[in-house]
């Protein structure tokens, strides 16, 4: 059996990019929403921190080991998203086409 490092390692790369794309994209999309439905704005990082907080919030209620490896998961992802990364520009661009009222 797979570690839960492992396990959350491969379908962050895996399954989970080729459903949503890529990560600083995905979750730019999520803090506009976000920030449009609370009035306040909220980052990609933000987004993770909230995703850790609902899969702790679900660990403690009824243990499941899915949980756990999407808290890792969501780590490593925190982790993409705070280092700067050769395809800020890009995406920042592909965002603005996608979502033209709105910057990043």
């Amino acid at each position: 059996m797979q570690s839960i490092l492992e396990e959350a390692a491969e379908v962050i790369s895996g399954p989970r990019k080729e459903s949503y794309g890529e990560v600083r994209l995905s979750f730019t999309r999520i803090a506009v929403g976000w920030t449009s439905i609370t009035g306040q704005t909220i980052s990609p990082e933000q987004v993770c921190l909230m995703m850790i907080w609902l899969k702790v919030c679900r660990e403690v209620a009824s243990h499941s080991r899915d949980n756990l490896v999407d808290i890792a998961g969501y780590d490593a992802l925190l982790e993409q998203l705070t280092e700067p990364s050769e395809d800020d520009d890009i995406d920042k661009a592909r965002y603005e086409a996608a979502f033209p009222q709105t910057t990043i």
